[in-house]
Order: C-alpha cells, then structure tokens, then sequence
C-alpha cells in the first residue's frame, strides 16, 4: 500500500516544495478581460434591453397580469436588476478604475 498512487502523489509522499501547490490564475489576463468587460457586457445590455421592453409590455398590457405570464414579468424584473448590478460591479472597475493592461 505504500506504493499506491493517489491523484499525482504516492501515499507516503510529503510535499516538501512550493513549487507544487500552486494556482496559476494570470495566464490569457488580457483574454480574461476582454470577456468580461466586453462579451459579457454585451450580453448584459441584451438582457437589458429585452427585459426592460417585456417589462413595459407586461405593465402597459392588464390582460398580461393575468396570466401565467406573471412569473415572466417577476423574472424580467429581477433579471434588469442583475444586469444593472453586473454594470456597476464587472464593467465600471475594469473599463474606468483599473489600468489597462498591455
């Protein structure tokens, strides 16, 4: 049983380095960003957009109410909310408060 191999380490092997517990979290730093402050920007303006304009349908239209489309128009809701909160805490500290990175 000394000998068995559990993950990368033989039981009975002690970790003696650094070297191997470590967390490479900075590798494609600039390709992270990119998704972030632009991808999924992008996409939070969509959810935005949609969502703000099922909103004013939902409100506009008493027959909507209703219905089971209730649910939807909570879901609209909450989900603008979301959108509102990934704008203030994703895209504003990456595009105005942070250097850019070369």
């Amino acid at each position: 049983m000394d000998g068995e191999i559990v993950g990368h380490m033989h039981i009975g092997e002690n970790i003696t380095t650094s070297e191997e517990c470590y967390y490479i979290g900075t590798d494609y730093l600039h390709i992270k960003i990119y998704l972030i402050g632009v991808f999924a920007t992008i996409v939070a303006i969509v959810s935005f957009s949609l969502n703000s304009f099922y909103t004013i349908v939902f409100l506009l239209n008493p027959a909507l109410r209703r219905t089971t489309l209730y649910y939807f128009g909570i879901l609209a809701v909450l989900d603008i909310i979301m959108a509102v909160n990934y704008f203030a805490l994703m895209v504003v500290p990456h595009t105005f408060l942070m250097p850019v990175y070369k």
